[in-house]
């Protein structure tokens, strides 16, 4: 996908989102940021310029990449009951990077990697569903800040566009690593930290898990099928 494409996408993706957290509660905002609403265009874009047989490895580092995004989430709830939002994004990242070392099923064929990896994912969601099931506290709704709504998805639209530029050079798995990384989540935990509290931050986070979850499984099931594709064109 051209980078200026995927960050004007991945921008209207974040104010549709911020807009359905004020209208409709933070959970359906975060299950919506956790499903592939960017990564399987994404994923079709790489296969219709690079071919199926990239793609299905590109989807396996995005369905690897899902237990970092989880970790990120259970990282940022965690801190964010007792830390300013820019600590809280700090502890997130630190807490998404923790896979890295065992994301070495790169060098591995996808009918070994891509299992591994949904397991991976899928355990790391359990694990951050049960620990997020109490937020603590009711959540309140989060107040207008003027301008918020476009910074926040600007902002990711550039982070993104920049990001998608840069994967290519880093092979198929790598590619689709970076795809995954939950910077709209990021964006939009910390405007909800802001506004509504940790409370606010957590309920997001809880439903970002459960769209990570299903995400997992969509795009492992797309990897499949284009690597079925790639050896029956």
């Amino acid at each position: 996908m051209d980078p200026l494409a995927r960050a004007l996408l991945t921008a209207a993706c974040v104010a549709a989102l911020l807009a359905l957290a004020r209208r409709f509660g933070q959970r359906l905002a975060g299950w919506l940021t956790g499903l592939p609403i960017v990564t399987l265009p994404a994923l079709g874009w790489l296969a219709l310029d690079r071919g199926a047989g990239f793609a299905a490895t590109a989807a396996a580092g995005c369905v690897a990449a899902g237990a970092g995004c989880a970790l990120f989430g259970i990282g940022y709830a965690w801190a964010s009951r007792h830390r300013a939002p820019a600590a809280a994004l700090a502890t997130g990242a630190l807490a998404a990077a923790l896979p890295l070392p065992w994301w070495s099923q790169a060098a591995m064929p996808l009918p070994v990697a891509l299992p591994f990896a949904l397991l991976s994912s899928l355990l790391a969601c359990a694990c951050g569903i049960a620990a997020l099931r109490v937020p603590g506290a009711a959540a309140t709704r989060p107040r207008t800040v003027p301008g918020s709504l476009v910074l926040s998805a600007g902002t990711a639209g550039l982070v993104s566009g920049a990001v998608s530029w840069a994967a290519g050079e880093l092979g198929a798995f790598w590619s689709g690593v970076c795809a995954s990384a939950p910077l709209v989540a990021a964006v939009l935990a910390v405007r909800l930290h802001r506004e509504g509290g940790s409370p606010a931050a957590t309920l997001f986070l809880r439903g970002y898990l459960d769209g990570i979850a299903g995400r997992s499984c969509l795009v492992a099931l797309f990897a499949l099928l284009a690597a079925r594709a790639a050896v029956h064109p």
